[in-house]
């Protein structure tokens, strides 16, 4: 059996997952509330992966986001779309 090569991250999931960091991290939600709102299989160093382009970010991870940000989904992506655009993003 041969180990699979890890995935390279797209620029587009390394920024979107920045951006939702950013976002998190503006309303004061941390890593480990999201971990929790996911339940006890996702850890926080689950949420750190996708959240800082290490790994492509995850529907789970918007839904947990929009639960705790008091979102819809869209509205959560709405926001993380709105901060990539922004100079420097």
């Amino acid at each position: 059996m041969t180990d699979k090569p890890p995935r390279q991250t797209s620029d587009l999931g390394v920024r979107m997952g920045k951006a939702l960091r950013e976002l998190l991290s503006d309303h004061g939600i941390t890593l480990d509330q999201v971990a929790d709102v996911l339940g006890p299989a996702r850890s926080r160093a689950y949420v750190s992966e996708r959240t800082n382009g290490t790994r492509e970010l995850s529907t789970d991870i918007i839904y947990a986001a929009a639960k705790l940000l008091h979102l819809t989904d869209d509205g959560v992506m709405v926001e993380i779309f709105t901060r990539m655009r922004r100079p420097g993003s």
